[in-house]
């Protein structure tokens, strides 16, 4: 009996011991580091999000064929819907990603996925990011005009992705403002 105690207590200090070298070499040596370290990651996870979301509304900016497509055109509004959709097959679904390219009054031009609302104030300024919140969670945004090149908007493309992947059964209450890292 001795010796089970003894070689419970031998195995109790020694994953204590591991537990503790781990979160020093994960984590660091202080707060302050542990901190610097939870920023960093998060930023990486950031940057990856808008520069994805950055390419995947590039290959849309194309003032030719969205000022054509407003026109009502065919042929160009068919081309932008075979490019937002081509755009997506590069996503995962649990992303939940999407992206609508817009005429200059608002009116939604071809799309891909299922958008959230963007407000038409956002869709009438400048290229900007923001984080809107839908049923489905919280979402990065962004918009960027498409300018032709005598400087006239012909247009907007809004590309978007969940913060945090979905599952099939969507996100749930107590998940929509929340978004895993690396550390936590």
């Amino acid at each position: 009996m001795l010796v089970l105690a003894l070689a419970a207590a031998v195995v109790t200090a020694s994953v204590l011991a591991a537990g503790r070298v781990s979160e020093r070499l994960v984590l660091g040596t202080s707060a302050v580091t542990a901190r610097a370290r939870i920023e960093a990651d998060l930023r990486e996870s950031f940057d990856r999000i808008t520069k994805g979301l950055q390419d995947q509304a590039r290959p849309l900016v194309d003032p030719a064929t969205v000022r054509a497509a407003a026109a009502d055109a065919p042929d160009q509004t068919a081309t932008l819907f075979a490019r937002a959709k081509s755009q997506l097959a590069r996503w995962p679904a649990s992303v939940a990603p999407a992206i609508t390219v817009f005429g200059t009054d608002g009116r939604p031009l071809a799309w891909a996925g299922r958008p959230s609302d963007v407000p038409q104030d956002r869709l009438e300024g400048d290229e900007s990011w923001f984080v809107a919140q839908s049923t489905r969670g919280l979402r990065v945004v962004y918009i960027t005009p498409v300018i032709d090149p005598d400087g006239a908007r012909v247009g907007t493309v809004a590309s978007e992705q969940a913060i945090r992947p979905s599952t099939d059964q969507g996100v749930r209450p107590e998940e929509l403002f929340r978004f895993d890292s690396r550390f936590a």
